[in-house]
């Protein structure tokens, strides 16, 4: 298992991500390719569907 470590805040991380969970920067792991673009077209979609479903709630009451 490969362990990267923070350069900022020094967090020592394993999972694949490509910002640290402690302080939020970006560390050296990259998430990216076929697999990375479709989670972020449907993170995006999900926040999307979010704010229109609020939007829609409060223009109904």
């Amino acid at each position: 298992m490969k362990v990267t470590k923070c350069d900022d805040c020094g967090y020592e991380i394993s999972m694949k991500t490509d910002t640290c969970p402690s302080c939020g920067e970006r560390i050296g792991i990259k998430v990216g390719g076929l697999k990375g673009l479709f989670r972020r077209i449907i993170f995006f979609l999900m926040a999307v569907y979010i704010v229109y479903s609020a939007i829609k709630f409060f223009i109904e009451t």
